[in-house]
């Protein structure tokens, strides 16, 4: 692990939330690309650490109940309904 790829990318992260946090302006998909390659403890976070910053995040209500399968699925119906 590359100590200093993850500094960049929580700085970022930090820079990006605190550009966008008072108007949410992209889209979860967006956000979801730009910073689905940040490492994760529960791959459930690769969608649900982002519903905060994306102005659709509200669609999705997190389920750590759920397998990852289950919620990458409810994701996808998210946008498709």
């Amino acid at each position: 692990m590359d100590i200093s790829s993850d500094i960049d990318t929580d700085s970022n992260l930090h820079q990006y939330v605190r550009s966008k946090n008072s108007h949410k302006s992209d889209l979860l998909r967006t956000v979801m690309i730009d910073f689905g390659h940040c490492e994760v403890s529960d791959l459930r976070d690769k969608v649900y650490a982002f519903l905060g910053i994306a102005k659709d995040g509200y669609k999705i209500i997190p389920n750590y109940k759920a397998s990852v399968q289950q919620a990458y699925t409810d994701a996808v119906k998210a946008y498709v309904h």
